[in-house]
């Protein structure tokens, strides 16, 4: 179905449906990388953060968190706008090996990179379904 848009509502049209598709793909990118994380005690997939504009944010404290997946935090989720950029950190010290070095026998050695292509995937996916639903 096609929405017909008031040519005075195309802006706020637009950015309501990219608001949706940032906000669509921040989500679901955190919850693949927290996911996909190699697990020992768990801090590393539990210090997993969103930062608007930024990349800093303090990671878990030492423990023991098993395998559980928190809700995205750094970020209030209704709040993501597509004027922000979204940063998926992690600022664990040893956070960079078991993301780009294969550190972690847990996984394959691309793991981080794998992620980033299935979200290509997920992203365009994502558009062709906001762009189909009504606001």
């Amino acid at each position: 179905m096609t929405d017909k848009v008031p040519i005075d509502e195309i802006g706020w049209y637009s950015e309501k449906k990219v608001d949706l598709l940032v906000r669509a793909v921040v989500v679901e990118a955190d919850k693949l990388v927290k996911e996909g994380s190699p697990v020992d005690t768990g801090r590393f997939a539990v210090s997993w953060m969103i930062g608007e504009n930024t990349s800093d944010g303090q990671p878990a404290p030492e423990g023991k968190y098993g395998r559980q997946i928190r809700s995205p935090q750094g970020v209030k989720l209704a709040m993501i706008k597509s004027d922000k950029t979204y940063h998926i950190h992690n600022n664990l010290p040893y956070a960079e090996k078991l993301c780009y070095q294969g550190h972690s026998k847990q996984v394959d050695s691309n793991w981080f990179e794998m992620i980033a292509k299935e979200m290509q995937g997920i992203s365009k996916q994502f558009w062709k379904d906001i762009i189909r639903k009504d606001l």
